[in-house]
């Protein structure tokens, strides 16, 4: 779980810009792809819920999402 959490907050912009939900997810699906290590859709909410758990990135009830400054950190 852990590269897919690291791979999630790697596709969030370093500037802290929303990028919607859906593009996030797509931009996962194709790195994961690529590697062949996508595992599902729902393996990727449970890691983005324990992303926001954790508090390394916000989900916005529009759907944009954003990494914070700690989660940044804690995955460069």
């Amino acid at each position: 779980m852990y590269k897919l959490k690291r791979v999630i907050m790697q596709n969030l912009p370093e500037h802290q810009a929303p990028v919607t939900l859906d593009r996030l997810v797509q931009n996962v699906h194709d790195d994961l792809q690529d590697l062949g290590i996508w595992e599902s859709r729902e393996f990727f909410e449970r890691s983005l819920q324990e992303l926001k758990r954790e508090q390394d990135l916000v989900i916005f009830s529009n759907g944009n999402v954003i990494a914070t400054r700690k989660g940044l950190l804690n995955y460069e």
